[in-house]
């Protein structure tokens, strides 16, 4: 199942940046998954910037007025360390959402993304292995 936790913000503010660093703290990587909820309402309203071990991938998910959207993802690079932190990012303006992963890095990787979600709260999230987060903050 998952894990989560979630901070309280501004529903309404039109901007968001949402800053994250996660490890894995475990090394049963084949099967974990873990990131951020860049922006969460309920069940049926969010937008998440996950890794995913067993593809070996990023993956942006959201699901809108109770349809899920289609996944976008990226490769992740083949030497990537789970068990080291790596930061999150994400910045919402309108209905476009930036996604990030490791952004001051080469190997920085983002998806831009376009989502009718306006309200929320920003989480983190695991599942499949146990996640440390840190530096967690929403501007």
């Amino acid at each position: 199942g998952w894990n989560q936790i979630f901070k309280i913000m501004n529903p309404n503010r039109p901007d968001l940046h949402v800053h994250a660093e996660a490890a894995l703290t475990r090394a049963q990587t084949a099967r974990a998954t873990y990131g951020i909820y860049c922006l969460y309402d309920d069940a049926a309203n969010h937008a998440d910037l996950l890794i995913d071990a067993a593809s070996h991938s990023l993956i942006t998910r959201a699901v809108v007025h109770g349809k899920p959207e289609r996944d976008r993802s990226a490769t992740l690079p083949t030497n990537f360390n789970f068990v080291s932190f790596h930061v999150f990012e994400c910045d919402k303006s309108a209905d476009t959402f930036h996604f990030r992963l490791d952004p001051a890095t080469s190997h920085a990787i983002q998806l831009d993304r376009h989502f009718a979600l306006h309200s929320g709260q920003m989480g983190v999230l695991a599942s499949g292995a146990t996640a440390t987060f840190r530096a967690v903050s929403v501007n």
